[in-house]
């Protein structure tokens, strides 16, 4: 029997992988031929951080519900240095919080047309700049992180499976 999420189970950093819950979720899942549509990176006491549908990039409280799978860091991330970009920026790039969400990048991304627009972020995006901000770029250097989908996520050797609902394919 496999064990039900539980928000004790989760770390500082731990990036959660979300299930659709709306007609935007499908249409990334669909594109992406997987159940994974969102993706949020836990920062610890009950918060996250991501850029949500509609909402753009903030710090939340988490999802409890439709979570797919939960992904560990390798060691050496750093959740404080991301975070400092997170608030204030790294001297090249702007913060990334209050950034409004991307729906352009969104519909781009659904019609394999996906170009970065400046001040906007998608949820994959921005927890693929955390982890690059954290020390630990979770996909290539030169991978553009506008072009990464949530299901990226479930692939990458840089997270560790930490728990998943056993239906990531299915």
């Amino acid at each position: 029997m496999l064990e039900p999420f539980s928000i004790s189970m989760l770390e500082p950093g731990d990036c959660i992988l979300y299930r659709p819950t709306d007609i935007f979720d499908d249409v990334v899942a669909l594109k992406t031929f997987t159940r994974v549509s969102h993706v949020e990176v836990y920062i610890g006491d009950r918060f996250s951080v991501a850029s949500r549908n509609g909402q753009g990039v903030d710090k939340y409280p988490v999802r409890e519900t439709d979570v797919a799978a939960v992904r560990r860091p390798c060691p050496g991330f750093d959740l404080e240095r991301a975070m400092h970009w997170f608030y204030f920026g790294n001297g090249t790039e702007p913060k990334a919080q209050g950034q409004k969400y991307g729906w352009r990048t969104l519909l781009t991304f659904a019609m394999l047309n996906h170009n970065p627009i400046e001040g906007h972020m998608i949820c994959s995006e921005f927890a693929a700049e955390f982890f690059k901000a954290g020390g630990n770029p979770v996909f290539a250097k030169d991978y553009p992180s506008y072009r990464v989908p949530p299901s990226y996520f479930i692939a990458t050797r840089q997270l560790a499976t930490v728990w998943d609902d056993g239906r990531l394919f299915s």
